[in-house]
């Protein structure tokens, strides 16, 4: 955790997608690899890959149920609202002619 403290987000439960990014780099750069493991890992994005791979197998049944619900919603997922809405037809505000 007092690696990626200096992430930023606005809130402090979460991180954006740059956060996380850079939480991730920065766990990268921190993680104590062993030397069998640095032999077989040559490049930083071998490394990042590394983490990358272990968080897919942790979350894999988290992530194929948000892919589930984004490519076949059901129920409330279908009453999707927006919460702005532009009006198209107004050219007034947009109008860098005149």
């Amino acid at each position: 955790m007092e690696i990626i403290e200096a992430s930023f987000s606005f809130d402090d439960d979460q991180l954006g997608f740059v956060d996380f990014l850079e939480a991730l780099v920065r766990i990268t750069e921190a993680y104590p690899f062993t030397e069998e493991e640095l032999a077989d890992m040559v490049s930083f994005e071998m490394k990042v890959l590394f983490f990358i791979q272990r968080l897919d197998a942790k979350y894999k049944g988290l992530k194929d149920a948000w892919t589930k619900k984004m490519m076949h919603p059901e129920g409330d997922d279908l009453n999707y609202r927006p919460r702005v809405v532009l009006d198209e037809d107004d050219d007034e505000d947009y109008d860098m002619d005149g």
